[in-house]
């Protein structure tokens, strides 16, 4: 899976990791529906990734923002990315999202990645609210095939993808795509990632209100 893909919705589900990207689960249906859906809603505005190698100031306008920001903008339940040569937002990528409920919360996205059929992303993450009980920022993980296969000797591995799966989970032979049909299975991959980021949980947060 292209990692610039992954690296837009990580932005604020952090499905980017060192991990690799085709050790990610994605489906080409989603598992969940709006009855499985959290009362918690992400607050709409300008979001941020938080990353020590990216320094800046959030008080400027997202159009005066360095490359390695990758501002997103939520509105009425959909990530926008940023256009910085159009200076525009765009939601052709990554389009609605879905907070599902349950222990951990689950973020499931709809990706599309270029010349490929669209399939949904998930990542597992833990929110703070604010006082109306909007979601003004997550520490997230992407839920994983299974634990990042070891290299030879301590050398880098020769495949992306785990060589274990999770149950429930199916990784194919070339280990470069991984899938499931069981939302259950989903959830339980989603719990036994939350330790296996190379980098330890990534975050977004909230910056401010309207669209720049």
């Amino acid at each position: 899976m292209d990692r610039g893909r992954i690296a837009l919705f990580a932005a604020l589900a952090a499905a980017a990791s060192a991990l690799g990207a085709c050790n990610v689960v994605a489906t080409q249906a989603p598992l969940f529906s709006q009855a499985d859906a959290s009362p918690l809603k992400l607050h709409d505005g300008v979001w941020a990734p938080e990353d020590d190698q990216c320094r800046f100031d959030q008080t400027k306008p997202v159009d005066a923002w360095p490359a390695c920001a990758q501002p997103l903008l939520v509105r009425d339940g959909e990530f926008l990315t940023w256009q910085a040569d159009s200076k525009t937002w765009r939601s052709d990528a990554t389009g609605k999202i879905l907070i599902v409920a349950g222990d951990p919360l689950i973020l499931e996205a709809r990706d599309t990645p270029a010349e490929s059929e669209p399939v949904y992303l998930y990542a597992g993450f833990t929110p703070r609210t604010d006082a109306q009980g909007r979601i003004i920022s997550v520490r997230a993980w992407p839920v994983l095939c299974g634990p990042p296969p070891p290299g030879p000797k301590g050398a880098p591995a020769t495949q992306a993808g785990t060589k274990t799966p999770f149950p429930g989970m199916t990784m194919d032979a070339k280990g470069q795509t991984c899938t499931t049909s069981d939302p259950g299975a989903l959830r339980s991959a989603a719990r036994a990632s939350k330790g296996l980021a190379a980098d330890g949980l990534s975050g977004a947060h909230w910056v401010r209100d309207g669209e720049r």
